[in-house]
């Protein structure tokens, strides 16, 4: 899968659900469609003007597995590759490389020993806060070209997203 699936597919499964959210307006098939191949393509083109010119230590997949353990916590394997949209074994290895550079850490369940917990490490985030501090770099120089109304339009829009990211998330 490229980097877009993942996105949108993280964006959708891990920011959108409202399990236990009233909602106001229900949207039909067609609108929502609509909305998430808007978000779709809005990360498609912001991995084409920038996340591509950033320089990733990992692959994509052991990137979003840091994120998803420095967002969610602990997870299982069967949870994070759920999020993922990889099998178990598919997940394994990735576990492993991550456990072997010490970013995470795997620890049998004392609930259910046939599960293996999973914990993000000091390393594994600060591979996160490198990545987020070479794309806030990057940003920064392609920002500088934009005229100071473009920005407090681009700021305020922003702040139109986050808001009704919390909303949904």
């Amino acid at each position: 899968m490229s980097n877009i699936v993942y996105y949108s597919y993280i964006f959708v499964n891990v920011f959108l659900p409202m399990k236990g959210v009233k909602r106001s307006i229900v949207m039909d098939k067609i609108t929502r469609r609509s909305l998430a191949k808007g978000i779709t393509e809005s990360f498609t083109t912001f991995h084409q003007k920038f996340v591509r010119e950033v320089s990733f230590t990992l692959p994509a997949n052991h990137c979003l597995t840091l994120c998803i353990l420095n967002d969610r916590g602990t997870q299982t394997i069967s949870e994070l590759s759920e999020k993922l949209l990889m099998s178990k074994q598919q997940m394994s290895p990735i576990i492993d490389k991550l456990c072997k550079a010490s970013f995470v850490k795997r620890e049998q369940d004392p609930n259910d020993r046939r599960n293996s917990n999973i914990t993000i490490l000091p390393a594994g985030y600060a591979v996160i806060e490198e990545h987020r501090e070479n794309m806030i770099d990057l940003l920064d120089r392609k920002l500088e070209h934009l005229e100071d109304t473009d920005i407090i339009e681009f700021q305020k829009a922003l702040k139109v997203c986050f808001g009704i990211f919390h909303k949904i998330g």
